[in-house]
C-alpha cells in the first residue's frame, strides 16, 4: 500500500461518515469560523495527498457547505430579531 492509497483510503472513510464538522458543517451562529479554519487546512491536505481530483472535489464540498452553515445562522439570526421586533 502506498502513502496516497492510505489518504484516499482516510479520505473516503470521512466522506462516506457524512462527518459534517469535517465537510465545512458547523454551527456558525456558536461555533467560531476561525476554528474550522485549521480543519480545512488538514482536510485540504488529506485531501491533496489522495489526489488532485480529490483535492478538487473537496474544495467544492467544503465551501458550499461552509456557506450553507453561514448563511443558515444569518438566516437565525433575521428570523430571531424579527421575532423580538414583535414582542
Amino acid at each position: 500500500m502506498t502513502k496516497q492509497d492510505a489518504y484516499r483510503i482516510v479520505y473516503n472513510d470521512i466522506l462516506n461518515r457524512d462527518i459534517g464538522l469535517f465537510l465545512g458543517r458547523f454551527d456558525a451562529k456558536n461555533g467560531k469560523s476561525e476554528f474550522m479554519y485549521g480543519i480545512a487546512t488538514l482536510m485540504d491536505f488529506i485531501a491533496y495527498e489522495s489526489s488532485e481530483a480529490d483535492y478538487d472535489n473537496f474544495q467544492k464540498i467544503w465551501f458550499e457547505n461552509f456557506e450553507k452553515s453561514i448563511d443558515k445562522a444569518k438566516k437565525y439570526d433575521i428570523i430571531n430579531s424579527e421575532s423580538e421586533e414583535r414582542k
